[in-house]
């Protein structure tokens, strides 16, 4: 710190850090952090995610002059970022706990299927494209999580994820909580989804009461083994809607009126017939059940 209250004395910042305003050396000390543990990814990086490529470089990088209410600084980013946490780090959450993110334009990824984050405190309140949270194994709520997300949000592979609380308000595209083994309810769910869900290979879930009444795309619940029923279903799905290996379930009841994709439901604790869907929903698609 010494050092850096040197730099500063004598000047050698200057013109250097345009982005610094206020405390230049508390904001020098995050800046430099975040250089470390994040990078700006390009357009090839950034496209499998669906995020916008936005042109960017560490001078889009901005403090706010308003903090938060516990004094932390607020730094926004025009551009994607990915973060570098991995059990050498032994990070407990998104920052360095000087500061929390504002406003990602571009995406923000934390994807690290060995990794240990704990909260995601010091998530962005608000990005633009998509937002990854993938691979904890301590993560257990989503207290932290931005309010609003423009394109997908990823929480895959959480192990100890068992509730949704802290979620955001608005998803604009994709919803994707897969491989979550501990979660039972889908408590918290966003107000708003643009796109598809995906609720594959949550072992441990229960219930699906929380889903949107009308899902503009497809809806996944395949291999949730503890699912027995279908309460809480959409009413619409703008869709396929595919309950694969669910082998609890036994009954078609709360079906969707209307699913204009296809139907896949094999392996089931029933073996679900065409006709029998058919009777309970108008299906735009194919039908892949038991034909009898």
């Amino acid at each position: 710190m010494k050092t850096l209250y040197k730099y500063i004395s004598e000047g050698l910042l200057k013109g250097q850090d345009a982005h610094l305003k206020g405390n230049a050396s508390d904001e020098l000390v995050i800046t430099e952090w975040i250089k470390e543990h994040y990078r700006g990814m390009g357009p090839y990086e950034v496209e499998q995610y669906g995020a916008l490529a936005v042109k960017h470089d560490w001078n889009d990088l901005s403090f706010r002059d308003e903090k938060t209410s516990d004094g932390k600084y607020i730094v926004d980013f025009k551009g994607n970022l990915e973060f570098y946490g991995d059990d050498r780090d032994k990070l407990k959450s998104l920052t360095n706990g000087m500061f929390v993110w504002g406003h990602v334009d571009g995406g923000f990824i934390y994807n690290s299927y060995q990794g240990k984050l704990e909260t995601l405190e010091g998530a962005p309140m608000r990005v633009g494209c998509g937002f990854t949270c993938n691979g904890s194994s301590k993560l257990k709520t989503l207290e932290g999580a931005p309010e609003y997300v423009g394109k997908g949000f990823n929480c895959n592979v959480n192990k100890s994820l068992i509730s949704l609380k802290g979620c955001p308000k608005h998803v604009g595209g994709h919803f994707s909580v897969a491989q979550c083994v501990k979660l039972k309810k889908l408590d918290y769910m966003p107000d708003t989804i643009g796109e598809e869900i995906y609720l594959n290979h949550c072992k441990s879930l229960v219930s699906i009461e929380g889903l949107p009444k009308v899902v503009n795309g497809n809806l996944y619940i395949n291999n949730c083994e503890n699912l027995e029923s279908l309460k809480g279903c959409p009413v619409e799905i703008n869709g396929k809607f595919c309950f694969e290996n669910c082998k609890k379930l036994v009954s078609l009841d709360h079906m969707p009126i209307k699913v204009t994709g296809a139907v896949e439901c094999r392996r089931c604790g029933k073996a679900f017939r065409q006709s029998e869907i058919r009777s309970l929903c108008q299906v735009g698609g194919v039908i892949d059940a038991y034909m009898g």
